[in-house]
């Protein structure tokens, strides 16, 4: 496979570390503990489905019109297909004070604010230490890190890299190649080199109907989640019921019925990058 399939890094994909900050403690707040009204966000802006560049474009600007701190993608818990994230970065005047953040002996820059030509952009991302491959959707208008990686490439493939990237075989292919160079974490030199399957746009719609369906499973249970950006209610009122009691029953079997469906797209998710890749029984 590795000899006679494209490489990941290639036909419009694109895999690219993003911010270091060299000191979080200064740069990076959970969302909820910064101004709202500061926070970058899509709202009234070109569409980025039809005008990208535009897009970024004005992101950028907005930074210097008071939208301080924008989504910052950094890694996190395992969580296959969706995460919210919690984070938001410095990114002011086109971060300015990141920029600006040098030994002031040598000048030499503490921080590395690569790729830039990729921030705001849509994408996957995913935590670099985890038990098992796991990219997450990386919503328009955010930024990666040297923590939490960035996917890029057309829209329109994002849905079934998803679904590939979060299947079984995939995971495995990734770690023969971990395993040949010894690193422990899913760093981005390894996925541009692991092959990607020649029919994957033919199976795109396939892999494309089963990830919508993972990622709004997981982003409708985080509704009951205060910390989350989807966050509408608490948990017991997201469900009907005379009594306390009869709420909490039903939301507790609303997430039970939930692991059993997230496996059978799992499941066919799996089957389909077997069948790709070629392999049978």
């Amino acid at each position: 496979m590795f000899a006679e399939l494209p490489p990941f890094e290639s036909e419009g994909r694109t895999v690219r570390q993003g911010l270091a900050t060299a000191d979080d403690f200064r740069f990076v707040r959970a969302w909820w503990e910064v101004a709202p009204e500061r926070i970058l966000d899509g709202a009234n802006g070109p569409d980025w489905r039809e005008e990208l560049v535009a897009f970024q474009a004005w992101c950028r600007q907005r930074t210097f019109e008071g939208k301080r701190w924008v989504p910052f993608a950094k890694g996190g818990a395992y969580s296959p297909y969706y995460a919210d994230l919690h984070l938001v970065v410095d990114w002011e005047r086109d971060g300015e004070e990141i920029r600006g953040f040098v030994d002031p002996l040598t000048r030499r820059p503490y921080s590395r604010p690569q790729n830039t030509d990729f921030y705001f952009r849509p994408g996957l991302t995913w935590p670099l230490r985890a038990r098992r491959f796991a990219p997450q959707s990386l919503p328009a208008g955010s930024i990666c890190s040297v923590r939490g990686y960035g996917i890029f490439c057309e829209s329109s493939a994002l849905s079934a890299l998803v679904a590939l990237g979060n299947s079984a075989l995939f995971d495995y292919l990734y770690k023969v190649l971990l395993g040949r160079f010894g690193f422990p974490e899913f760093i981005v030199g390894v996925l541009q080199q692991l092959p990607v399957p020649r029919g994957l746009l033919q199976r795109s719609p396939e892999l494309s109907h089963l990830a919508h369906p993972a990622i709004t499973q997981k982003r409708g249970l985080d509704c009951a989640n205060e910390t989350s950006h989807v966050f509408c209610l608490p948990a017991v009122l997201l469900v009907p019921g005379d009594k306390l009691a009869e709420r909490i029953a039903t939301w507790q079997a609303q997430v039970a019925e939930a692991g059993p469906r997230l496996a059978e797209y799992q499941r066919e998710i799996d089957d389909i990058a077997f069948s790709l890749y070629g392999i049978d029984g």
